[in-house]
């Protein structure tokens, strides 16, 4: 029996998704400090350019007041997370904090699977899980603000939420070779 190619696809996603999530943690881990800083900079650029459009919008044509209301808005944000980036920070990590929280809770149905498949090694999934599941708490419970250990954190948590997922990608081709070579079995026992 092959492996539908939507499953193969599904999983090779899932394998270029893993390596781009390790190599965004690691180099959140090695520049954190940079990445507190421009983060915020891009974030206050952006919300910037949109108050100054928005603010020549309704110069131009004059529509409505909540245009301009919201020019205000954008660029006073703007200008504050530019001169203090770290505050994007926090609320990025409780952000962050529920996504990881949410994949690692999820990954626990793996385990699951991969315990009643009788998969060997399925308990190094569910200690890569609770550590995501303990990392997810820590960004929500304890946001680190503008200090290069958040990043850190945060780096780390896309590493190993990266290595989650490619565990799962390896376990995956695994347990459809193992259900391809049962089916190939029972054939050959059906055609005796």
């Amino acid at each position: 029996m092959k492996v539908d190619k939507s499953i193969q696809t599904a999983r090779n996603n899932l394998v270029i998704s893993s390596v781009l999530l390790c190599i965004t943690g690691l180099v959140f881990m090695i520049f954190s400090e940079t990445m507190v800083n421009m983060l915020g900079w891009i974030l206050g650029t952006i919300l910037c350019i949109i108050g100054v459009i928005q603010l020549i919008g309704y110069i131009w044509s004059r529509t409505s007041p909540m245009t301009l209301l919201i020019s205000i808005v954008s660029l006073v944000v703007g200008v504050l997370l530019f001169a203090h980036p770290g505050w994007v920070m926090t609320f990025l990590s409780v952000i962050i904090g529920i996504y990881i929280l949410i994949e690692a809770v999820l990954k626990i149905k793996v385990v699951v699977e991969a315990k009643k498949q009788e998969v060997k090694g399925w308990w190094i999934l569910l200690m890569v899980a609770l550590i995501g599941i303990a990392l997810g708490i820590l960004l929500i419970v304890n946001p680190f603000g503008i200090s290069k250990a958040f990043m850190f954190v945060l780096g780390m948590a896309f590493l190993i939420n990266g290595i989650q997922d490619l565990i799962q990608a390896i376990y995956t081709k695994k347990i459809l070779n193992e259900m391809s070579q049962e089916i190939i079995d029972m054939e050959d026992y059906i055609e005796k």
